[in-house]
């Protein structure tokens, strides 16, 4: 068993995120809501900790920056299994977004590019591995762990990309749901696999689906589990961008951020990106607009607000003096 008590501590500090309806609840609260986030990340290292001996030296999760430290790369390498995720790449995964998060070298970097290798993406979990040795209960330790890393990289400041070669099947599509943005090869295909296994997502992907394609949709997408072109996933509104027939989803993947890349200020895009995804997540206005205003206060005389106020300043000058040269 991997740690199976990591579960209820973690479902415990969900439920004490929330007012308590009275006095005898049979709940203990944690005393904040940051001490609950804190009991979590720590449970989920040790889930981590625990998932790291399922799996070879073959398969490992990759991050690596370009020289700039503007772009940054994120890559599943499994080659022999389409990429599945060992249990030691789930915990290498759940590493390498917290280095996103939190490492100093990745504060300026401002796009992610989450990629496979050898023409797939991802199929998924390594179900060779984990369902010869994992227990019922391991699956729950393990679905909280990706569930969090998988919303943590969607929350990253960073933006985030999912460049789809080959396919992505199964856990493989959760974590293209996960992303910001998606970017497909023209010949790539997308397919929610895990009905067909007497399964149902659990990093997240199910929920991700419905937000993005509606209910509707989302039933012909799972509970069909069609196999997907690039065309096709255009249309639901899945694929945001299709390479040509002649371009590699990597270089669509480039010239679709490229708008990101070339922000002037990523400080205030990293902003923009906090208000858009607590605004999402929260349905209480109240709260969204107070993390607004929290975010917009750091960014007033900030160095990137007072270093273009002093750009506009200089073209004002700038202008001023032309014409009076002209008069």
């Amino acid at each position: 068993m991997l740690v199976s008590r990591c579960a209820a501590t973690v479902g415990k500090a969900r439920r004490c995120a929330a007012p308590l309806r009275g006095h005898g609840s049979p709940w203990a609260c944690l005393g904040s809501r940051a001490a609950s986030a804190t009991a979590e990340r720590e449970d989920m290292a040790r889930i981590a900790d625990a998932l790291r001996p399922y799996g070879s030296e073959e398969g490992r999760v990759r991050l690596e920056k370009d020289a700039s430290g503007r772009q940054a790369w994120l890559s599943l390498v499994n080659p022999g299994k389409k990429n599945a995720l060992s249990g030691k790449m789930m915990a290498e995964l759940h590493d390498a977004v917290k280095e996103l998060r939190e490492g100093d070298e990745y504060k300026s970097t401002t796009t992610l590019f989450v990629q496979g290798t050898e023409d797939f993406f991802c199929s998924g979990a390594d179900l060779g591995i984990l369902m010869k040795k994992f227990t019922r209960q391991d699956g729950l330790d393990m679905s909280w762990l990706m569930q969090r890393t998988l919303h943590d990289l969607r929350a990253l400041p960073q933006i985030s990309v999912a460049v789809v070669n080959g396919g992505a099947m199964g856990g493989g599509t959760e974590i293209v749901l996960s992303t910001d943005f998606r970017v497909f090869q023209s010949k790539a295909n997308f397919r929610m696999v895990q009905t067909t296994l007497g399964l149902v997502p659990g990093w997240g992907g199910g929920t991700r689906l419905v937000n993005l394609v509606g209910r509707t949709k989302a039933l012909e997408v799972l509970c069909g589990a069609p196999k997907l072109d690039a065309d096709g996933l255009a249309e639901l509104g899945i694929a945001d961008c299709v390479s040509g027939p002649d371009e590699t989803a990597e270089a669509a993947a480039e010239r679709f951020m490229k708008p990101f890349y070339d922000a002037k200020y990523p400080g205030a895009v990293q902003g923009a990106k906090s208000i858009i995804g607590f605004a999402h997540d929260h349905s209480d206005i109240d709260v969204s607009l107070n993390h607004e205003r929290e975010v917009f206060s750091r960014a007033w005389q900030g160095e990137e607000n007072k270093h273009a106020l002093a750009e506009i300043d200089r073209a004002r000058q700038a202008r001023r003096a032309a014409q009076q040269q002209q008069k």
